[in-house]
């Protein structure tokens, strides 16, 4: 099949929108998301290849659709106010500056950048996302490439990938995170909780009680954060996860965590602390099989992750 390349010249004009307010992380899973939104995308065919012009687009949604061979969506520097992906498979999207169609103070689709759910087939590449709550969401999910992004000035985490098995997290950076701190005393009762951020976070989910086959390689973490865990409900557990030459400097002690793995590694990683933070940069690799090794750790002088790979 031949592959046909439409460009689009200016923003979209007309748009049908209708929007619910959705329910978000609770109980450690992605709640479904009710945002709905028509996308007026013209061109949207399997094998099709679909230009941008600069934009800026209102939030783009992709709901029910599907593409085989996928649809290529080439964004160039289009400014887009958030992507929501749901229901979808076979979608390529290639480059762009999105940002969460109400900023980083919430915590709702509205506050991400991308939101991805119970879709499959779908590649992120060479994109900035920014001035977000989340950068990307990733629920329920299977078959993610997730390469060579920019995701920077965000309130909270990088990736959250919940439920979600066969994913590429490669070659992106993270960066310029601000979240917002605790304040008050536990003692006198005024303690306000603030946010825990991670430049990537993997969990299971009621639907998906076991998640799989994720590779995690030469991502760059840098700034108030933690690094690559995978933190929250952890179901009947993770198999085939690989984090690998990674970076990561970061303020907080979870650099690396992998907990009820099979078949797991983390190896060949570079992690330490930012200068002034009491924290040691920690690796964590319990309750599974598999190796923590052959990894770079300044800020200590023995731990077992450093130990050279058999």
């Amino acid at each position: 099949m031949s592959i046909r390349a439409l460009d689009i010249a200016g923003p979209i004009r007309r748009l049908v929108v209708a929007t619910a307010l959705a329910s978000v992380l609770s109980g450690g899973a992605i709640a479904a998301a009710a945002l709905a939104q028509t996308t007026p995308l013209p061109g949207l065919k399997p094998g099709a290849v679909v230009r941008l012009g600069p934009g800026p687009y209102p939030m783009l949604t992709f709901n029910g659709q599907h593409f085989d061979p996928p649809v290529t969506i080439e964004a160039g520097r289009a400014r887009v106010m958030g992507i929501t992906v749901r229901n979808s498979s076979g979608i390529v999207w290639r480059g762009g500056d999105i940002q969460a169609a109400k900023g980083r103070q919430g915590n709702n689709p509205n506050h991400w950048g991308v939101h991805i759910r119970g879709s499959g087939q779908v590649t992120f590449e060479n994109a900035r996302v920014s001035d977000a709550y989340h950068a990307m969401v990733i629920g329920d999910s299977h078959d993610i490439v997730v390469r060579n992004n920019v995701f920077t000035d965000l309130r909270s985490d990088g990736m959250d990938v919940a439920g979600t098995s066969n994913v590429v997290i490669e070659n992106n950076s993270f960066s310029n995170i601000t979240p917002v701190k605790a304040t008050g005393s536990k003692q006198d009762g005024s303690w306000k909780d603030g946010d825990h951020p991670d430049a990537v976070q993997i969990w299971t989910t009621p639907t998906n009680r076991r998640v799989t086959d994720i590779t995690i390689r030469g991502n760059t973490v840098d700034g108030d954060t933690q690094g690559i865990n995978l933190f929250g409900p952890k179901g009947d557990g993770y198999a085939r996860i690989i984090i690998e030459n990674n970076s990561v400097h970061i303020t907080y002690p979870p650099a690396i965590s992998i907990f009820k793995c099979d078949d797991c590694s983390i190896r060949g990683n570079r992690v330490w602390k930012i200068a002034g933070s009491p924290y040691q940069a920690n690796i964590r690799f319990e309750e599974s099989t598999g190796q923590a090794c052959g990894n770079s750790m300044a800020d200590w002088r023995e731990h077992f992750a450093m130990k050279r790979c058999k």
